[in-house]
């Protein structure tokens, strides 16, 4: 399901993996296989176990 505008909005500068991929409707799979080969159509950075990504740049 595609988030709303003020959905969008309300994301706080960080965000989770499953969160970008939802905004660019990408599927689980895709999404973490696309960020284990640096495919991601976004900048993700690996913490410890967390991929995230920043909200500015997966939403424009």
């Amino acid at each position: 399901m595609a988030l709303t505008l003020d959905e969008l909005k309300q994301l706080p500068p960080t965000i989770d993996l499953m969160t970008a991929a939802r905004i660019l409707g990408i599927g689980r799979t895709k999404a973490y296989e696309l960020a284990r080969v640096d495919d991601f159509p976004c900048r993700v950075v690996r913490i410890g176990g967390l991929t995230v990504s920043q909200r500015r740049i997966c939403c424009e």
